[in-house]
């Protein structure tokens, strides 16, 4: 019985990286074993391919993946990845230095001058 792989299935696994749920490794076993075991749905066959050989030469260079190279898989699977940050503490648990949030004018400016 071959599983069925989905844009959204890779678009999980691809999210799965970017939560630092799985490595690169992992990713690019698990692609590795969906092209080799798996049934690309109808409709998928090119972006879902085409994303699956793209981590798999990309983990092979044993870099992990750019920011840029997930955009553009997650594009062609036809998502939009956001981010959403969330604040941590140091290990001795106290907050992390605030201070430059003392300099209005940093506070002033908006990024890319927005």
């Amino acid at each position: 019985m071959h599983i069925m792989i989905t844009r959204a299935i890779v678009g999980e696994w691809l999210q799965a990286y970017l939560n630092r749920e799985i490595d690169a490794a992992y990713l690019a076993r698990w692609a590795s074993t969906a092209l080799s075991n798996g049934r690309i749905y109808p409709g998928d066959e090119e972006a879902v391919y085409a994303t699956l050989v793209q981590i798999q030469h990309a983990a092979s260079r044993g870099d992990g993946f750019t920011w840029e190279q997930l955009c553009a898989w997650l594009d062609m699977l036809g998502y939009e990845p956001q981010v959403t940050l969330e604040a941590i503490e140091d290990p001795e648990g106290t907050a992390l230095p605030t201070d430059i949030l003392n300099d209005s004018e940093f506070i002033d400016s908006a990024p890319l001058g927005g």
